[in-house]
């Protein structure tokens, strides 16, 4: 147990939590609260990796481990974004089925790092990226962009993520 909770590990599970709240709060509508949590959720994501590579703690588990908490912060706030009309819901159900298949495409937990297609690599940054647009858009109450802007931005990733999830298939099934 102790090699598994490491410095790395335990930033990426703070993330991993931060989820919940980020739901409730933006159910509620306290944007700023929202905005701040899932900006330092953010902040663990481009910490943990480079933490572990610094301290010689990188590990598969930890890969996924981040991979994982990535998936539930994305998948909570587009749904919690999604019940306020910001993003489409059917994207909150795209993105954790995007990552399991990701998840279970890339082999031996133990053994292998997990790989992202260029796409799927572009479409992880596009869910944090527009989700975080949209949470500080609607935390500043300024809107330079509309509603319409954000959600069609989220039907864009519906179509990459979709995209992005038959290249896999397609690979699993001509790999020899």
């Amino acid at each position: 147990m102790k090699r598994l909770l490491t410095p790395p590990n335990i930033i990426s599970i703070i993330r991993l939590v931060s989820a919940l709240p980020i739901y409730f709060f933006i159910t509620e509508g306290l944007w700023e609260i929202s905005a701040a949590i899932f900006f330092i959720a953010c902040l663990t994501d481009i910490a943990d990796g480079a933490i572990a590579r610094k301290i010689n703690q990188a590990t598969p588990f930890g890969a996924r481990l981040d991979h994982a908490s990535d998936a539930v912060l994305a998948t909570a706030t587009i749904l919690a974004l999604g019940t306020n009309g910001v993003m489409p819901s059917i994207l909150g159900i795209l993105v954790p089925v995007a990552f399991l298949q990701y998840f279970l495409d890339s082999g031996d937990p133990r053994a292998s790092n997990m790989v992202p297609s260029r796409l799927g690599k572009l479409n992880g940054i596009g869910y944090l990226l527009i989700c975080g647009c949209s949470l500080f858009w609607l935390a500043a109450d300024q809107p330079a962009l509309d509603k319409e802007t954000f959600l069609l931005g989220g039907y864009f990733l519906c179509l990459t993520t979709a995209l992005s999830m038959l290249e896999r298939l397609y690979l699993l099934f001509t790999r020899e």
